[in-house]
């Protein structure tokens, strides 16, 4: 019988297999807890399980993600994921700045969590440059409608007084201008 692969090859494009070997053999050493959840999404054409959480060891990551290349690519990505929300904005941040359409739903989960430390520079590039996301939101329309549920929840239950109207929270904003490129009346 064959070794069981490790849940992360199911979160990347087939074509990426070599890479998300390379970056786990840096990250899976001393790793606490093997990822949490899946998040399935289409991507091109492909079903991808997006972990909800990873748990490798941060000194880890950055060092993956140094390597550059795919490998690093694919450690910036994982490391979106990262249980430790200051890692997850340094990935997110980096990960910004690149056009791969599987890196999209590892930038687009974080609109639908609790830290708007991290929301925001994904708002703010949505906002200068939200077209490369919609083939994304027209691939996931459950997905996007989740996101934007718990986007609302989030709002709601932490951000209210912040933002007393809604359409100003970060992750609404984003969700709005991604529903007009996406979704044009």
């Amino acid at each position: 019988m064959a070794p069981l692969e490790p849940s992360e090859i199911s979160a990347f494009p087939r074509d990426l297999t070599d890479a998300v070997r390379a970056a786990l053999s840096v990250l899976m050493p001393d790793q606490m807890f093997k990822p949490v959840g899946g998040l399935s999404v289409r991507v091109s054409e492909e079903s991808l399980l997006i972990p909800y959480r990873t748990y490798y060891d941060m000194a880890r990551v950055r060092r993956a993600a140094d390597a550059g290349g795919r490998q690093g690519l694919v450690a910036l990505c994982l490391g979106a994921r990262h249980h430790d929300g200051f890692l997850r904005e340094s990935c997110a941040r980096r990960l910004l700045a690149r056009d791969e359409s599987w890196v999209i739903p590892f930038l687009f989960q974080l609109l639908g969590e609790y830290v708007v430390e991290i929301i925001r520079p994904i708002e703010e590039a949505i906002a200068a440059d939200g077209g490369k996301y919609a083939a994304f939101v027209r691939a996931n329309p459950a997905y996007f409608l989740t996101t934007e549920q718990r986007a609302l929840s989030y709002w709601d239950a932490y951000y209210r007084l912040r933002y007393p109207d809604k359409r100003d929270y970060p992750a609404l904003k984003a969700i709005a201008a991604l529903k007009a490129i996406s979704h044009p009346v």
